[in-house]
């Protein structure tokens, strides 16, 4: 009997239970998120992610070859597509920045909390992160910026990296380290003391 086109017993059962790409992308990525947002960077393991997913090892070494291209892919995975308010008035566009930001930190605060993450994470990984985080809407900062330059509402444009700190610094503080709410009225309190110091800053 001719057995060249029969697939062992343990091959046809692997081919039977292996999920779909996309069905395996989604389980692998999930699981990835869950356990970063239970045990931070430091806790994270390949093993905690096959574990969760359901997944095996050899599936998702295929398509991540380190932990740190999962974390990195899990993180992409949280940030939304961003867009630059333009509504003609740059109170309105900053808050609208504000709004949008404090969402996605809080979509992603306990993901990325320093307590978790603390000094442990590799450089090089942290540096990733803030190029899909923070470096995006620092161009989305400028842009609003520029415009009200342009319109007259600001005298000149502050420099980003300083805008950057003293606009993430208290969304920062509230939702990543003390884990509250960006409520109403911490919204309107933020929003006139960071436009006040915007202000302040372009006029010197």
């Amino acid at each position: 009997m001719d057995n060249r086109n029969t697939k062992p017993a343990s091959a046809v059962t692997e081919t039977r239970g292996r999920k779909p790409s996309a069905t395996a992308d989604k389980a692998i990525l999930d699981a990835a998120r869950a356990v970063l947002q239970e045990t931070g960077y430091p806790g994270f393991t390949m093993s905690a992610v096959v574990k969760r997913s359901g997944v095996s090892s050899a599936t998702i070494y295929r398509r991540w070859r380190s932990s740190q291209e999962l974390i990195l892919d899990a993180f992409r995975s949280m940030t939304p597509i961003l867009e630059t308010p333009d509504s003609g008035c740059f109170d309105n566009d900053l808050s609208t920045f504000l709004d949008d930001f404090a969402a996605a930190l809080s979509g992603v605060g306990s993901f990325v909390a320093l307590d978790k993450m603390d000094s442990r994470i590799e450089p090089q990984l942290r540096r990733e992160i803030a190029e899909i985080f923070t470096e995006p809407r620092k161009k989305i900062l400028a842009a609003i910026f520029d415009r009200a330059v342009l319109s007259g509402a600001l005298k000149k444009r502050p420099d980003i990296d300083d805008c950057w700190n003293f606009i993430a610094g208290p969304l920062h503080h509230r939702i990543s380290i003390q884990q509250k709410k960006y409520t109403t009225t911490f919204a309107k309190q933020t929003k006139a003391f960071i436009t006040a110091g915007l202000f302040a800053l372009a006029k010197q």
